[in-house]
């Protein structure tokens, strides 16, 4: 289980949510009545109303077995909410036109949808019904066992948290802006000027470990423009390196073209940026006064994703939003 995973349900959890255990294995030669006898024990404890939230993708879970899932579920008297944490056939395929079969999107009761775009997205695509609820989400949350209080300060190196080969901009920009990765590079592989590699660390730990100005939030094939599928994906979903970087009272730099750049203009807890080209001048013209703002409010930000408030919230106006559709149906 990812980190996401594991911090959505602890979140879930702490609003009285349970979990369903569910163990991942394949068996080609399971039918649907095994699987109905294995369901039926996963789901005993289910009651009028009760919402099964699917962390969505989730492994070996074909589109039959998905079926099979939601209608039993149904047959209880309960729904299914599916909390998105990627969508394989954006983030993989690179594909936003063709429609696509996908029983956890199209059949739920319901979609936590990571960002107003991917909502938008989502229901124009798979022409969802206009009765299925939906919800925008925001950033995820981040849990960290560990957090210490740092002193940034503007002028000192950005962060990125990753590696030199899944960011290529990341050479020509510190020959502008100096960058920390926290990564592992090859011995013997060149470290281009301008990079410090600090090292890969564990996700609970990191966060107290981070000190840059700024983290950066950025996918891109090239540095002057943004371009390739991964890129195109930022502007739908929100990048754990957000909640990452926020979670650790730290600034972000992204994108104006991501689905998350409304959410740091609206909150004032980074820069919101065309183009790499545009960092450095920008970073000079910044004030050590408008830095200390952003930085407050990036503290305020910051014990918001480390409590899941975000997914919190969406989790209770989804019940409402289902509540009061069963009562307007009976």
């Amino acid at each position: 289980m990812g980190k996401a995973a594991a911090d959505a349900i602890q979140f879930v959890n702490q609003i009285g949510g349970k979990t369903l255990n569910y163990f991942v294995y394949r068996d080609d030669t399971e039918d649907a009545d095994q699987r109905r006898i294995r369901f039926d024990g996963m789901l005993g404890g289910l009651k009028w109303d009760d919402i099964v939230i699917i962390h969505y993708p989730i492994l070996m879970f074909d589109k039959a077995t998905q079926r099979q899932f939601i209608a039993q579920v149904h047959n209880r008297g309960a729904r299914v909410v599916t909390h998105i944490d990627d969508v394989k056939q954006w983030q993989i395929n690179g594909d936003y036109d063709q429609p696509f079969d996908e029983p956890f999107l199209t059949d739920s009761d319901g979609i936590i949808a990571q960002t107003p775009k991917m909502a938008a997205q989502l229901r124009q695509q798979l022409n969802l019904a206009d009765n299925q609820a939906m919800v925008v989400r925001g950033p995820g949350g981040y849990v960290t066992s560990l957090y210490d209080q740092k002193d940034r300060t503007l002028g000192t190196p950005i962060d990125y948290a990753g590696g030199l080969h899944k960011a290529p901009f990341l050479a020509e920009l510190a020959t502008q802006v100096p960058v920390n990765i926290y990564a592992n590079v090859d011995d013997g592989a060149p470290v281009p000027e301008g990079i410090n590699v600090k090292g890969t660390y564990d996700p609970d730990v990191i966060p107290h470990i981070i000190d840059g100005s700024f983290g950066l939030v950025w996918d891109s094939e090239s540095y002057t423009d943004v371009t390739g599928k991964f890129a195109e994906y930022t502007r739908y979903n929100t990048p754990s390196k957000l909640s990452l970087y926020l979670s650790a009272n730290e600034p972000v730099i992204v994108w104006s073209g991501a689905g998350v750049a409304n959410f740091v203009r609206e909150n004032h807890v980074g820069l919101v940026i065309d183009s790499l080209t545009d960092l450095a001048p920008r970073l000079a013209a910044l004030t050590p006064e408008e830095y200390h703002a952003i930085l407050s409010n990036t503290h305020r930000i910051g014990n918001v994703i480390r409590s899941g408030y975000f997914l919190k919230q969406a989790v209770f106006k989804m019940q409402g939003e289902l509540l009061l559709a069963h009562a307007e149906f009976n």
